[in-house]
């Protein structure tokens, strides 16, 4: 619980966000902070650092921007260690083609003599072109499994696809792919991929889904997708795209926040004795229609939340109740003329992360956050 008139302490990182491509992500803990830059390689801040400076993690490429990237966690490392997947695109608008490329990452924490933290190093596992070859407008890594949602401008659709990024061995690759498909989805196993492509949430079997190497030429060619473990309909709102949070999984339930109708709204999905499961949902706050696309950082009960007059908040909310229940618990002032393209959150470190007029704000919060203990359940196993 966090005391309501939490003081935070706010930092500025000195960048010109014109070198910033877009996609970011602070590693669980806090500390580590990954950026997607202009100039070809992802670059990572150390939040602790007296001075944070960017260091390269990846190499710089001759050709394309990065447009999208995940990170799975190593839960059984003694040390820091995650895999990180991106996804890069390159246009050659003289010859009007565009292609585009999927790496896959190991990431690994460099220890000094005395076995302390000092940095990060990459070593890539993967390498393949992406088919289709469009915009990946969102992507999931788990495992050796990989979840992209790929918009496709010749056929003028988004393709769901999935692909075992460690057996890819060269073009023509296996991959699935599903119909219909969404920008809002991810992996809750390997095996597990939650949808939400109208007004239902699909859990879909991935790997029971028949394997292609070859692109089909239209979008209807691709069988509807038959294998689900559960469709839950829900009424009244459909999902932005990019509008799901992290799944936060409890002993009964798993929960999750998404964009809707100029809101936020809690879903909650329990599982029945009889195979079924109940869905309940809750409208906690109104939103801005400009935040509508920004993935939503929720930690247990906390997301931060922007609105045009230049204010962010973090606010705490009740995962079952309507948004009477929501209130802030800090505030901080941000440029009131900057449209933030991305805002991150740990509740572990306290820390907020918006791109501000001046760079990159980062808002240290006191007292610090404790997350909730949480539990794996069910079909999803621990993992």
């Amino acid at each position: 619980m966090v005391a309501k008139g939490a003081a935070p302490h706010r930092e500025v990182i000195p960048i010109s966000m014109k070198d910033i491509a877009g996609p970011a992500h602070i590693v669980r803990g806090g500390r580590w902070l990954l950026l997607a830059t202009h100039a070809g390689p992802i670059v990572y801040y150390d939040l602790e650092a007296e001075t944070p400076i960017a260091q390269v993690l990846t190499p710089e490429h001759e050709r394309g921007h990065l447009v999208s990237m995940a990170v799975d966690m190593d839960s059984t490392s003694p040390t820091l260690k995650f895999n990180l997947a991106a996804s890069r695109k390159f246009v050659d608008f003289t010859a009007h083609v565009s292609t585009a490329t999927v790496e896959v990452w190991q990431v690994n924490l460099i220890l000094d003599g005395y076995e302390r933290g000092i940095g990060l190093r990459a070593e890539r596992l993967a390498m393949f072109d992406q088919e289709p070859p469009g915009e990946c407008r969102s992507i999931s890594l788990l495992g050796e499994q990989l979840a992209m949602a790929i918009f496709y401008s010749n056929h003028h659709t988004v393709y769901t696809v999935v692909v075992s990024w460690r057996s890819v061995s060269g073009p023509d690759y296996p991959k699935r792919m599903l119909r219909p498909s969404t920008e809002a989805m991810c992996l809750l196993q390997p095996d597990i991929l939650l949808s939400t492509p109208c007004d239902t949430i699909d859990f879909t079997s991935c790997l029971s889904i028949p394997e292609v190497t070859t692109l089909p030429s239209h979008f209807l060619e691709i069988p509807e997708t038959m294998p689900f473990l559960a469709v839950v309909p829900f009424q009244g709102f459909t999902p932005r795209p990019k509008s799901l949070s992290d799944c936060t999984i409890y002993s009964d339930s798993f929960r999750f926040v998404v964009h809707a109708n100029r809101g936020m709204h809690t879903i909650i999905v329990r599982p029945k004795t009889d195979g079924t499961y109940h869905i309940e949902t809750h409208k906690i706050m109104n939103t801005p229609e400009a935040l509508h696309n920004l993935q939503i950082p929720v930690s247990g009960n906390l997301l931060p939340t922007w609105s045009q007059s230049g204010e962010l908040r973090l606010q705490q909310f009740s995962w079952t109740e309507d948004e009477a229940s929501s209130f802030p618990v800090a505030r901080f002032k941000v440029s009131p003329r900057y449209e933030p393209s991305f805002q991150l959150f740990d509740i572990v470190s306290g820390r907020i992360i918006v791109p501000d007029a001046g760079g990159l704000s980062v808002f240290h919060l006191a007292p610090p956050l404790i997350p909730p203990i949480t539990m794996r359940f069910g079909p999803w196993g621990n993992h």
